[in-house]
């Protein structure tokens, strides 16, 4: 949901809602699993979060894993949903930047050892995930509309 008056300029490409949306209960679930674990098992699903949003932000929503995961529940549904219709890619890229980022400073705060730090990152990063997964409000994308309209 983009405020009234926002400015959103088209790129190339489009994401799926439904997909996006249910990609981002993905995520969040993915966050909560990393704060659940310790060790070993922390570093990878941190590692996955970087990957994933590597790949949406500088790739392709396409091939990235978790989107993927998505893609394959939102398969296994459509017969009882209708078309999901698709949406402006630009903002979810640099949504997807900005999320990498997070993940990149919970990989930071995991890896020095810092839990404060790791937790704090990955509630403020799994909140706005959140938001965008249940109401539609991509906080990101909202602050691409900004930026977008001072160039």
């Amino acid at each position: 949901m983009i405020p009234e008056g926002a400015v959103c300029p088209v790129e190339p490409g489009a994401a799926a809602v439904h997909g996006a949306r249910l990609g981002q209960f993905v995520l969040v679930s993915t966050i909560a699993a990393a704060c659940a674990l310790h060790g070993f098992a922390r570093h990878v699903l941190v590692g996955l979060l970087v990957v994933d949003l590597c790949v949406k932000g500088f790739v392709s929503f396409k091939h990235a894993p978790l989107a993927m995961v998505a893609r394959v529940i939102v398969a296994m549904f459509r017969g009882t949903h209708a078309q999901s219709k698709p949406a402006n890619a630009g903002p979810k890229r640099f949504a997807a930047r900005v999320g990498l980022s997070f993940a990149l400073g919970m990989l930071a705060c995991n890896l020095t050892e810092s839990p404060i730090g790791f937790y704090s990152v990955a509630m403020a990063f799994g909140a706005a995930a959140l938001l965008d997964a249940t109401t539609g409000l991509c906080i990101a994308c909202i602050l691409y509309t900004r930026v977008q309209s001072h160039r």
